[in-house]
This record gives structure tokens, C-alpha cells and sequence, in this order.
């Protein structure tokens, strides 16, 4: 920190990647960020899974643990290299949270056999069930799109022999009748969650695939994607980027009354819209609300408590990560400052016959 002969504050600053780096304008306090400089949180607490257990999903190079998600803190570093070592470690998971820009999930794992392993890491890359694959009981599933992309893969273990309905001890097996009794709907629907594809039991492709299925085999059942949802944006103004709670906006009418929360959203054709129940990112959604022209938005002009005319104007700040609903809405939140004078909104634009607000949930 400097302080200049005028009394101008200025802060030395480094980007967690270290790529940016140099003095930047404070304010006039050395006890308040101002202008160019706000504080922020990049980790958000999040919930604790219903199961604590876990283990690595996918043991390996990528996706291990750290002493904090990288990029949340300066110099960030990984507490370990390869978790291959320690594919068969019980993991308990301690704290969870989310980075505040992507809206990504991670997890604080504790690894009692090797506490030197213990740390920050992805929630996709930890798994409730360890990988015990047995060649003599156990079949492989890989779900697939028609074109060979491989979406969700699992584990059917302890399966029965069709010949005896009793466990199977040989690998090559035959369990076709066991897995049909599995490898129901409600299986499927549980495993893609938040993929955006559907398994039909059903299927001609699929029930062969089933029938013809050996112990120590990987099966192939294949996956449609789902139809696209239309999802709604509920937008919040909050007091900084570090909450996720906030003030609900609504969409200005003219018949209204314009106030601190009555936004006058702009008319678009566009909407939110992907593979129902398919996940999205932050970055997905801040992506819509950049390219449709919504990272700033205005109320028209209103009186405040001293009778002066004025206007909030939002901008964005963050977003969360979801997925794809006619049901749930997406959530956005911006900064609001007032403004005074005519607000830029007074006068509205002309949109085009198909477009419409209804983007906003």
C-alpha cells in the first residue's frame, strides 16, 4: 500500500494466476476500499453432502487435492501430484464450498491414512462408492449417445448367475437376467442427473445389450438427450458480489409505479434454454446475459425520500451454477447504486413483435 503526497490510496495487487500485476487507486482511506478497488470473497460455503464418505473417482494426475482451490487464493499449489497411490484411502469430506466466480463445488477432504493428501479438491473427481470391480461378479456400464460419446459410466456388482440365480464366481458369466432386474429407469434417471440424457430400459439396443451381458464384460446402453428448457433468469440486487442472497427485481410496465426493484429488462428473442436438467456453469449463464445486453440494466427515473429524481442501476456482479428447468429459475445478482437525474430507460426501445420479457422468472 502507498499513500501519495495528495492523500491518494494505492494498493499493490497480483491476479491469483499471476499474469496481472501493479498499483491500482483505493480511495482516499487506508480503512476503506474505494473506486478501483473492492474487497471480495472467492469462496462461498456451500453444504456438506448427505454422505461424508468418499474416495477419488478417477485416480490419477488431474483433478487432485490442494491446499485451496486454485485460483481462490495467490499461489495456490497442489498437496499432492498423483492420487494414484492412494486410490483405496477412505476420504472424509470436512467443509464444502463454492468458488463465487464460476459457482464450481469443491470439497475439504481428510485423509486419515495419509494426512499429508488431505485438501481442497473437485467435487466430481471424489465418488460415495470405491471402485472394487470384480471380473467374477461384477459388469461394467458406459451410457453413450448414438454417435459414441460417452456421458455417465457405472459399476452393476454382485450380479446372479442365469443359471442358477445364485451369485455369480466365474468371470464370463452369464447374468443378462440379473442386470434386466437392475437396470431400470429409476436407475438410469438417478445416474444421469444433471446430464441432460435419459436411459429407456426399453430399447431394443438396450434390452439386447442386457441379455447378452457376462460378468467381467463393459456393456453399452445407449442415452437420447433431452428436450430443451426454456429456463427462467430470477435476477437480485445485492450490496456486494459476495452474497447470494438478495432483493428480487421485477419487470417495469408502464401501468407500474417505478421504484428501487422495477427494472425496465430490455425485449429479447433469445431465451435461456439447453438440455432439460443438464447442468450449466456461471460462466454459461453470465455468457447469456453478456451477449443479450443484460450486464447492466436500469430503473426508470423515480422520486426518492428527499424528492430528488433518480434511477438504480444494476450491474452484474455474479451468478450461480444449475441446471437447465422449466421449473427452477436461474440466478443472477448485481450491485445497485442510485444514480440521479433522468434514468437512460425513460425512454424505452423498440423490439422487434417476437420478442418478450419472459426470460425473467
Amino acid at each position: 500500500m502507498a499513500k501519495t503526497n495528495k492523500g491518494s490510496v494505492y494498493y499493490k495487487i497480483v491476479s491469483m494466476n499471476g499474469k496481472y500485476r501493479g498499483y491500482i487507486y483505493g480511495g482516499k482511506s487506508t480503512t476503506t476500499f474505494a473506486d478501483g478497488i473492492q474487497s471480495a470473497n472467492t469462496m462461498t460455503d456451500a453444504a456438506l453432502p448427505a454422505n461424508t464418505t468418499a474416495y477419488f473417482a478417477k485416480p490419477g494426475t488431474a483433478n487432485v487435492t490442494w491446499n485451496a482451490p486454485k485460483y481462490t487464493q495467490y499461489k495456490a499449489s497442489k498437496q499432492v501430484k498423483n492420487t494414484t497411490p492412494f486410490a483405496k484411502d477412505t476420504l472424509k469430506i470436512t467443509k464444502a464450498a463454492t468458488k463465487t466466480r464460476e459457482g464450481s463445488l469443491y470439497y475439504y477432504v481428510e485423509d486419515a491414512t495419509n494426512p499429508s493428501v488431505s485438501g481442497w479438491i473437485y467435487s466430481g473427481a471424489v465418488t460415495a462408492t470405491q471402485d472394487t470391480f470384480d471380473a467374477k461378479t461384477d459388469v461394467k456400464v458406459q451410457f453413450k449417445t448414438t454417435d459414441g460419446t460417452l456421458v455417465k459410466e457405472t459399476t452393476l456388482a454382485g450380479l446372479k448367475a442365469d443359471s442358477d440365480s445364485k451369485l455369480s464366481t466365474a468371470t464370463g458369466t452369464a447374468v443378462g437376467k440379473d442386470v434386466k432386474t437392475k437396470a431400470t429407469n429409476d436407475w438410469g434417471k438417478a445416474l444421469l442427473s444433471g446430464t441432460g440424457y435419459t436411459y429407456a430400459a426399453g430399447d431394443s439396443v438396450n434390452v439386447a445389450a442386457v441379455s447378452a451381458a457376462k460378468t467381467g464384460d463393459t456393456i453399452t446402453l445407449f442415452v437420447t438427450k433431452n428436450t430443451n428448457a426454456d429456463t427462467k433468469i430470477s435476477f437480485y440486487g445485492v450490496s456486494s458480489d459476495l452474497s447470494q442472497q438478495g432483493t428480487p427485481l421485477t419487470v417495469y410496465t408502464t401501468n407500474k409505479t417505478a421504484d428501487a426493484t422495477t427494472v425496465a429488462f430490455p425485449k429479447l428473442s433469445a431465451s435461456f434454454t439447453g438440455a432439460n436438467d443438464a447442468a450449466y456453469t456461471a460462466n454459461d449463464l453470465q455468457s447469456y446475459l453478456t451477449a443479450n445486453g443484460l450486464t447492466t440494466l436500469d430503473t426508470p427515473s423515480y422520486t426518492d425520500k428527499s424528492g430528488a429524481k433518480v434511477y438504480t442501476e444494476y450491474t452484474f456482479s455474479s451468478a450461480l451454477a444449475g441446471n437447465y428447468s422449466t421449473t427452477k429459475n436461474a440466478k443472477a445478482f448485481y450491485t445497485s447504486p442510485v444514480k440521479t437525474g433522468a434514468s437512460p430507460v425513460d425512454t424505452p426501445k423498440e423490439a422487434t413483435t417476437t420478442a418478450n420479457t419472459n426470460y425473467v422468472g
